[in-house]
């Protein structure tokens, strides 16, 4: 789209780099007890886990270098408010699933919990095909200063797709933001993928 570029709040889909970067950061193996705190934080979207696993302004420096971001606004208080383009929310995502932001093992684990994402989150282009769990996803929504944020993100072997929406926020619940992006999520991607869904 002609607004690629433009930076919007990237809200939950950053939880994939903070656990990425927690993986970078701790040498030693995590426990159980970390494990399935970070698998809530990207299957189920665990704020709170975000909010203990996030690294902050260095967190957030690593993240535009590992992954060549171009348009990142860093907010070092706050993950969700940090703002990312939908061209770098590409690239965060592509960088990610292909191995260059944490090691292979720890590359595997996170798409895997991507490939299982559960509950409200489960929304968006994955929605197009019978066996969602071939597609890796991290979506992020929520409502801040008047405006309806909802953010979608998939990702294959084959290709790598964001779309970020706004809108003036009038009223209703999270689940009612998500109901009114998740058309456009997977209109569009249908359009861009040329799957004739």
């Amino acid at each position: 789209s002609s607004n690629w570029d433009q930076p919007t709040y990237v809200m939950s889909m950053i939880k994939l780099w903070i656990a990425a970067d927690y993986f970078n950061q701790h040498s030693q193996r995590p426990g159980s007890a970390t494990l399935s705190r970070l698998t809530s934080m990207i299957v189920d979207s665990n704020d709170q886990a975000a909010y203990d696993y996030f690294g902050g302004q260095v967190s957030l420096d690593r993240l535009v270098k590992t992954c060549g971001l171009t348009e990142l606004v860093p907010h070092g208080w706050s993950w969700s408010l940090t703002r990312i383009s939908a061209r770098d929310a590409v690239r965060m995502g592509d960088c990610i699933y292909s191995g260059r932001a944490t090691t292979l093992e720890w590359t595997t684990w996170i798409v895997d919990k991507m490939r299982h994402v559960r509950g409200v989150g489960d929304f968006g282009p994955r929605q197009l095909f019978q066996d969602r769990t071939t597609v890796a996803t991290k979506n992020g929504w929520y409502f801040w200063e008047g405006r309806w944020y909802v953010n979608c993100l998939a990702i294959t072997d084959e290709w790598t797709i964001s779309i970020l929406q706004q809108w003036p926020y009038d009223g209703g619940s999270l689940q009612y933001g998500i109901d009114l992006a998740n058309p456009n999520c997977k209109s569009i991607a249908n359009q861009v993928l040329r799957l004739n869904v």
